[in-house]
């Protein structure tokens, strides 16, 4: 069942284009919809 939710969740984040520091920071296409500020928060990680 978590599986499903988490699934669920990284889909509608990428339709919205907006991702959560762990989505941006392992998906590429995630990171680059996210704004240059951001990316470079969450680049530390």
């Amino acid at each position: 069942m978590a599986v499903m939710r988490s699934e669920r969740r990284s889909k509608q984040r990428r339709g919205s284009g907006d991702c959560c520091e762990a989505e941006a920071t392992m998906d590429s296409s995630c990171a680059t919809k996210t704004p240059n500020r951001e990316r470079g928060t969450f680049s530390l990680t």
